[in-house]
């Protein structure tokens, strides 16, 4: 079935992945190009079901991503839905103390697991698509997805901070092998 969607999400080892992505400059904010990419982030996650995407899984080396949960994860039951935001050349502006360790999934690899230590709150500022600017908090959960998506505007990919990975067969959901 086509429904029109691209649906080519950049694979590790491609090296769009692994570069800072660009600065939205001025004159882009409210232009029909930037609202294409941040209409194609939305409506490939929303086809596979991602609580975060950024513009260079899908080609674009552009500081641009989202995050978003709007469905209960059986694999993460105490994960309550959080509101999709984009965020448009999003920054960190202060991260806790206090870190937590996860397992992160990424579309970008298909079978890999990663477990990786991250601060549990993070207070950040980005601006909207049409360049006002917003700001404001996340901790836990969102705030790991938070992270996760910035690395990839920043060219940095799970696999580079894991603790540990492992290899997942998504069809039998079940955990095939180790690697520390």
């Amino acid at each position: 079935m086509d429904d029109g969607i691209n649906t080519k999400i950049y694979k590790v080892g491609e090296d769009i992945l692994t570069q800072p992505a660009e600065v939205i400059k001025e004159e882009e904010f409210n232009t029909e190009a930037l609202a294409n990419i941040v209409n194609e982030l939305n409506a490939i996650s929303n086809k596979i079901g991602a609580v975060g995407f950024a513009a260079p899984q899908i080609g674009y080396s552009k500081r641009v991503m989202f995050i978003g949960m709007q469905f209960d994860n059986p694999r993460r039951p105490n994960v309550k839905q959080f509101p999709k935001m984009t965020f448009i050349n999003p920054e960190l502006v202060s991260v806790s103390g206090e870190t937590s360790k996860d397992w992160e999934g990424c579309a970008s690899f298909d079978t890999q697991l990663a477990y990786v230590e991250r601060p549990i709150t993070v207070q950040y500022r980005a601006r909207h698509l049409d360049g006002s600017s917003f700001s404001g908090e996340l901790n836990n959960f969102s705030a790991r997805v938070f992270q996760h998506e910035l690395d990839h505007l920043d060219g940095v990919l799970m696999n580079t901070k894991a603790i540990e990975t492992k290899q997942f067969d998504k069809e039998r959901d079940v955990i095939i092998s180790l690697k520390p």
